[in-house]
């Protein structure tokens, strides 16, 4: 009997000492993982400051986009899937193709307010807010393009308005005359010169 007493209380005090090593060690985990998740709670806020900095940059960066109202039958990740798609629709004949983000969107025009574009809207179609900025460009023409283009008439897609004489982009005239031949709709005009320009000069920017 004394030996079970012995064992008894020997077994009560292992019982006791691995209790307080638990304890200890829980509390000593518990202090960690709040260190830790403190830490990744700091760099997340970190990170977001970054992003947000990042940001506002970014918009510094695009504070000469002007917005636009775009007619879109649709997007296609390759540039011959968009002629093909205008070559089987003939109703599409003034349409065109911009790329921009690694797609090919046909637009029919392009506008100043959504409005006039819901007007043309059909039930293939759907209208597209989209911004338009030359500010990463280094001809003064191309910064301005996107403000000539919200001009609300041809007559004033000039650049002799600014306060600097500007010289119009190559073949400036001689395109807006070529297109009018076609059509004298002021948003497939103002759709061509966009569609071209942006092709030929990877500065000028559209976004959504």
């Amino acid at each position: 009997m004394k030996f079970e007493s012995r064992n008894n209380k020997k077994m009560l005090l292992l019982s006791m000492v691995h209790g307080v090593i638990i304890g200890v060690a829980g509390v000593f985990l518990f202090f960690i993982a709040l260190h830790f998740f403190d830490g990744q709670a700091d760099k997340q806020v970190t990170n977001d400051k970054k992003t947000a900095t990042k940001t506002t940059t970014t918009a510094k960066a695009d504070d000469k986009a002007y917005t636009f109202y775009a007619q879109q039958y649709g997007v296609f990740s390759s540039e011959q899937s968009a002629t093909e798609f205008l070559g089987t629709n003939p109703k599409l004949y003034t349409s065109a193709i911009v790329s921009f983000g690694g797609q090919y969107f046909v637009w029919s025009a392009v506008g100043t307010k959504e409005k006039e574009i819901k007007e043309r809207v059909d039930k293939d179609s759907f209208v597209k807010k989209i911004s338009f900025s030359g500010a990463k460009c280094e001809s003064p023409a191309l910064v301005e393009m996107p403000k000539v283009l919200s001009a609300s008439k041809v007559s004033k897609f000039t650049f002799e308005g600014s306060k600097k004489k500007i010289d119009p982009p190559s073949n400036w005239t001689s395109n807006i005359e070529a297109v009018s031949k076609v059509s004298d709709d002021i948003q497939v005009i103002r759709l061509q010169l966009i569609s071209h320009y942006t092709a030929q000069n990877k500065c000028l920017k559209i976004g959504f």
